[in-house]
């Protein structure tokens, strides 16, 4: 089978995915929503198949990560096309857009400078989507391979689901301790699963994986500050996000912290959503991004506890006290289910070691280490500033984020205004938590911060792009119909 279907049918199984869970729901630009989303869920249910067909059936894994992934697409998409047949009017929410035409009074000079800034930024966007693009297909042959943990780790594993259905299980033998066998399997198994499509370890298909990834994060801009703010602040900040260096470069390394940072990213903004609208549905797909952030990396568990206790506050703190109040949590729960299934199977049965909570560690080490110092909490002070203060690197985006946040400060806090810090919020606790961590980290820090520290920025920068962004249009004049929070 080809390339383009291999993508393509990721991408179908990861819209039909969101369009099942979603429909009949009020959602602000569905179509940027779904073009944001489709290729990363698709790729992560098809990473989740994989491992689970080979938990069920090892020497025929191949066969059934591809059937069952071809089956569900089939029932998803034989559901939508009998739900539109009893209900014609649900085959169009998906375009709202188009409807918009018909309504633009080109009288109105100030809808229409509106609509020519919105075009401008669409035409900025598109360019500097198709130069990325076209730099990163040139770049591509001089590394194929990504860098180290793509050679040694995402497709070691990856080449175990391939070469060895029957004895994959090795990639969790201690001799190969390396390569961290407990860590999450979704950028292998999305590997190995295109692998399988295509009949042969394609060199390409990792490339396109990131792309994928990459891409999409931009998307994921686009939709939310379309949604939530005006047209042109989402086409900017998706160009913005475009001429940020350090998720173009991890991108070509094809490092899992470029999907790790969108799916955190998704999940924070699908649930800014969720407390917006008032969809419960909406906080099962935060969930499910949620559930695959985990998937993806250690980190992402990370994530996923802080998610769950900010919506444990958020349901105990609404208010009325009464069982219906707990349904966002539960929801969202309901979308973790599957991935942090997968992730017990292979933290407690499969995987061999433990980097930070581990049997040789006490209790006294760890705050030894929390509290062993001024040095260590400086020198880790000392990393923050210099990594985000880095305008090469960064553009100035923290710089951005914190002007936003001072600049939302000083605003009256309304409804939609609190929803807004949720977005801060995330951005803050996440870096909190790798402050906390990297006090616990069992390697020499100074190591640990020249290696991974430019790295663990990328986890929450999407979402300092869209706080900020969303944040400063509050120094513009506000026009009629224009959507801020």
């Amino acid at each position: 089978m080809n390339l383009l279907a291999a993508v393509f049918s990721p991408c179908f199984l990861g819209m039909l995915t969101l369009h099942v869970v979603l429909h009949g729901i009020p959602l602000r630009n569905r179509i940027f929503f779904y073009s944001a989303m489709a290729f990363p869920v698709g790729a992560g249910v098809c990473s989740l198949i994989l491992f689970f067909a080979y938990l069920i059936c090892p020497s025929q894994g191949k066969f059934l990560s591809l059937a069952a992934s071809l089956l569900l697409t089939t029932a998803l998409l034989g559901y939508v096309i009998s739900r539109n047949a009893r209900d014609p009017l649900s085959s169009a929410e998906a375009l709202p857009p188009l409807a918009h035409f018909q309504k633009i009074d080109l009288q109105n000079k100030r809808l229409l400078a509106e609509i020519l800034l919105s075009l401008a930024g669409l035409f900025l966007f598109l360019g500097a989507l198709f130069a990325v693009i076209q730099f990163f297909s040139l770049s591509t042959p001089l590394n194929v391979w990504g860098g180290w943990d793509a050679r040694f780790f995402w497709s070691l594993k990856a080449k175990f689901f391939f070469r060895s259905p029957a004895d994959w299980q090795g990639m969790f033998s201690p001799k190969l301790f390396w390569s961290h066998p407990d860590y999450p399997l979704l950028l292998p198994g999305i590997q190995a699963w295109g692998w399988h499509w295509l009949g042969r370890e394609s060199l390409i298909w990792g490339p396109v994986v990131s792309l994928g990834f990459y891409v999409s994060c931009a998307f994921l801009l686009v939709w939310y500050l379309r949604a939530y703010v005006s047209s042109a602040t989402g086409w900017f900040a998706g160009t913005f996000f475009l001429v940020l260096g350090p998720y173009l470069f991890w991108s070509l390394q094809q490092y899992a912290d470029v999907p790790l940072g969108f799916f955190i990213a998704a999940s924070v903004l699908t649930l800014t959503a969720a407390v917006r609208s008032g969809q419960v549905r909406l906080f099962c797909v935060s969930g499910l991004l949620g559930g695959l952030a985990a998937w993806t990396k250690n980190e992402g568990l990370f994530f996923l506890a802080e998610a769950a206790v900010f919506l444990g506050i958020y349901c105990a703190f609404r208010g009325r006290r009464k069982a219906r109040d707990w349904k966002p949590l539960a929801w969202f729960a309901g979308g973790v289910v599957l991935p942090l299934l997968a992730i017990v199977i292979l933290k407690v049965f499969l995987g061999t070691t433990g980097e930070y909570l581990g049997p040789k560690r006490a209790l006294h080490d760890y705050f030894r280490l929390l509290f062993g110092g001024w040095d260590r909490t400086s020198l880790i002070f000392q990393a923050f500033f210099v990594h985000m203060t880095s305008f090469t690197s960064w553009k100035g985006t923290w710089i951005i984020f914190a002007a936003g946040a001072l600049l939302r400060s000083l605003k009256k806090i309304t409804g939609a205004d609190r929803c807004a810090w949720i977005v801060f919020g995330a951005v803050l606790f996440i870096n909190l938590g790798y402050f906390l961590t990297l006090h616990l980290t069992p390697y020499d820090l100074k190591f640990q911060i020249q290696t991974a520290f430019a790295r663990l920025l990328l986890h929450s920068g999407i979402l300092a792009v869209a706080f900020g962004f969303e944040a400063l249009t509050l120094i513009l004049p506000k026009s009629k119909g224009q959507t801020t929070s």
